[in-house]
């Protein structure tokens, strides 16, 4: 818990330092994109908005955040007292104990800090680039050179980790919420286990069964179809339709609807073991930066033409998907030209009797 702990204070000191650079701590500052909602959207509908999303449901995803920090501690609360209630929340078959480090353990803290690592070099390359853009403007153009020319033309940054994501530091930042949540489930796994020993493990009923629930283990397996009689039972309206002969449209809604009953109730048996309820966190947080990043986005196209060039060219979160991006662009043709574009001072022909006027391909 204390290891979690010290890499959220991580966390929160790049935000905070992020915040104050862009001078988000100054009481007179406001995102750049309200205001172009606010001229979007009836008076009334933008005071509604900063009230129920701004206001407080944001507030809402960040206390939401702490789920996988909360369950950690509620983790080693004792079922029984005033505490009763908080030990609801455990994973059902964990018992109380305290948590030793194991490998699991070490190895996501290395993968959070190496995430943390990428999305402060993401975070200064792009202040170097907006700073290249202010100074530019106090700068004689003659004095400039061609990279940097072309850079301020294209109106966006597009070099280092941002060839590779148009948002490497939202890509990371949604990386951390997950590895977050992953302390409360991979430390617990029988893999993590056979490295160090852990008395906390959530699957600890399981490896080490009593008689009675080693003999309910064996009567499961030989009978498979056992959790989907009890579906059947649940659901009988759903079941006799999945029979009816006179409709398959019908039938087929049913046997749709009855698989997915069991493979919820199959995921619903796994709870406490391979994931739980802070999973919530990573998910909330993800949804809201998909959600923004597309309104940011929207933005940043109007304002620049190239940017549809670098949408189709790099991939929005995730690295692995602009190599792909890649291949396509080059089985239908347009890679040369795009990369010149996006990553590239192009070339330069002369145009024009006598004025030496220039024009990228």
């Amino acid at each position: 818990m204390l290891l979690v702990f010290a890499l959220q204070v991580a966390w929160s000191a790049r935000l905070s330092y992020q915040a104050a650079r862009r001078g988000f701590f100054d009481p007179r500052s406001e995102d750049y994109r309200w205001p172009l909602v606010r001229s979007k959207v009836p008076t009334w509908a933008f005071k509604l908005l900063n009230l129920f999303f701004i206001s407080i449901a944001q507030n809402i995803l960040l206390l939401a955040a702490e789920l996988p920090q909360y369950l950690l501690l509620t983790h080693s609360l004792s079922s029984s007292g005033h505490h009763a209630q908080l030990a609801k929340l455990k994973p059902h078959h964990a018992p109380t104990s305290v948590v030793p480090l194991n490998i699991a353990d070490i190895v996501l803290a290395v993968l959070f800090i190496t995430t943390l690592f990428l999305e402060m070099k993401a975070d200064n390359e792009q202040q170097a680039y907006q700073t290249l853009k202010k100074n530019a403007q106090r700068k004689d153009e003659g004095a400039r050179s061609e990279k940097e020319r072309k850079a301020i033309e294209r109106g966006f940054v597009t070099g280092g980790l941002w060839s590779w994501s148009r948002h490497p530091n939202f890509a990371c930042e949604q990386a951390t919420w997950f590895l977050l949540y992953a302390f409360t489930v991979v430390p617990f796994i029988p893999l993590a286990q056979s490295f160090t020993s852990h008395p906390l493990s959530t699957l600890h009923t399981i490896l080490t069964p009593s008689k009675i629930s080693s003999s309910l283990l064996s009567l499961s397996n030989s009978l498979p179809s056992f959790d989907n009689l009890l579906t059947y039972a649940e659901h009988p309206l759903t079941f006799y339709r999945a029979l009816d002969r006179s409709s398959f449209t019908t039938r087929a809604l049913a046997k749709s609807k009855l698989h997915a009953l069991q493979a919820w109730n199959e995921v619903k048996q796994d709870e406490g073991t391979w994931w739980n309820y802070s999973i919530a966190s990573p998910l909330l947080m993800s949804a809201l930066f998909f959600a923004s990043t597309d309104l940011t986005e929207r933005i940043t196209a109007s304002k620049y033409p190239l940017y549809g060039a670098y949408q189709s060219r790099v991939a929005k979160f995730w690295p692995a998907l602009t190599p792909l991006k890649g291949v396509w662009l080059a089985l239908t043709g347009r890679k040369s030209r795009i990369d010149r574009e996006v990553f590239g001072t192009g070339e330069t022909i002369k145009s024009g009797k006598g004025k030496g006027k220039e024009k990228t391909l």
